[in-house]
């Protein structure tokens, strides 16, 4: 996770589509990077400088100790992350909420954050084997 010290940065994301979106600006006292850490997951947005930047990090094991010592900081930084707005996670939540196992049994905005922060994308060719009868069940795939 990064803090910004001195200068701004900009947040991109991709869309459904995979074109890079524009989603806010960060300056002094601002921070991102915590999504991969809080789900354990790939990074959701790519953050460039906009002019000369000083930043502080805190390594992902420094911040589950300090998360461990501290609960309500995880609390409320998940709290926070899941009002996040981006094209692509919209668009995930969703291809979410239309899955008629999740949509018939489960009416909460923070399961359909949670599931979609740690979707993984994954293509295929055509006449790719993506699984096959017998076995181990390590994934469920959606197709979107």
């Amino acid at each position: 996770m990064f803090l910004i010290a001195k200068g701004d940065c900009t947040v991109w994301v991709k869309n459904h589509v995979k074109d890079n979106v524009y989603v806010r600006q960060l300056c002094q006292g601002d921070y991102f990077g915590e999504i991969s850490i809080l789900t354990d997951s790939v990074r959701t947005a790519t953050v460039k400088s906009s002019n000369y930047c000083t930043m502080a990090c805190i390594k992902k094991r420094v911040f589950h100790d300090l998360c461990n010592s501290f609960p309500d900081i995880l609390i409320k930084m998940k709290k926070k992350a899941l009002e996040y707005n981006d094209p692509w996670k919209e668009f995930k939540r969703a291809v979410l909420k239309q899955i008629d196992y999740f949509a018939e049994v489960i009416d909460n905005d923070e399961f359909y954050s949670e599931v979609q922060l740690n979707l993984v994308e994954e293509n295929f060719e055509p006449d790719t084997e993506i699984l096959e009868e017998g076995e181990e069940c390590k994934s469920i795939f959606f197709v979107v």
